[in-house]
């Protein structure tokens, strides 16, 4: 019996403005039991110019995009040269990799430990480990006032390994020498070309911005509040990737 063709027309509509029938209703209806430990989250990431996202040939392309454009690895949604966010909190972690460079290199896992990664690397013939800071933060979008619903503000991860650690660095002491929480302000990530040793690539370069409105700072202390303990990872192998994260 052969299947049953149909051209009725879905009665839904993907990302849509939600319906007035649920304005009021509470988002978290049905997503009582979702911790951070059941999701994985989207990366921010520096295009480079040999990233699949900048080649129109290669099925991950994002429309639009450029060499030095920040962007968000799962939405796709495009940056620019600057992004504002708010950073919620950070962490070292360790990829355990294998052989090779970027996307052709095995990923073996994320681990918070140290200890957990050297066993982890030891199970591979050509497993070694790489450090990797990882920073929770909350995007603000682009052209926000102080009246925006910080509810809607996506969450995302940005990792920095290798010469990214700089910028790493830099942003930690930027935090540090701020009065009031990690996520007391805004800070602006700026993609910036270097012309070093390993050629021409971008590279963040962090820049702090004011306070936060009341609002959004009692927002991102909830969201603090509710990673504390978890594990946070990102929706994709940040370690195997081939952007500015990698280099």
């Amino acid at each position: 019996m052969s299947k049953k063709e149909t051209t009725a027309v879905a009665p839904y509509e993907a990302n849509a403005d939600l319906p007035s029938y649920l304005q009021g209703v509470d988002d978290n209806l049905g997503k009582e039991n979702l911790t951070a430990n059941d999701l994985e989250l989207p990366r921010l990431a520096i295009a480079q110019a040999l990233s699949k996202v900048c080649n129109p040939r290669d099925p991950a392309h994002i429309e639009g995009i450029k060499q030095g454009d920040i962007y968000n690895t799962l939405t796709h949604e495009v940056y620019g040269d600057h992004v504002d966010v708010v950073p919620i909190l950070y962490r070292k972690v360790y990829f355990v990799v294998g052989a090779g460079e970027g996307a052709d290199r095995p990923f073996y896992g994320q681990f918070d430990d140290e200890r957990a990664a050297i066993a982890e690397a030891q199970e591979h013939e050509d497993g070694k480990i790489e450090e990797a800071a990882l920073n929770l933060v909350l995007v603000i979008p682009q052209g926000a006032d102080a009246e925006a619903d910080p509810a809607t503000f996506e969450q995302a991860l940005i990792y920095m390994t290798s010469s990214a650690w700089k910028a790493a660095r830099k942003w930690n002491s930027l935090v540090r020498l701020s009065r009031g929480p990690r996520f007391a302000r805004a800070y602006r990530l700026h993609s910036t070309p270097v012309d070093g040793k390993k050629g021409f690539y971008y590279t963040w370069t962090p820049q702090a911005l004011g306070y936060l409105p009341e609002p959004w700072f009692l927002h991102a202390k909830t969201v603090y509040e509710s990673m504390q303990g978890t594990t946070v990872r990102a929706a994709d192998d940040a370690a195997t990737d081939d952007d500015t994260d990698t280099l």
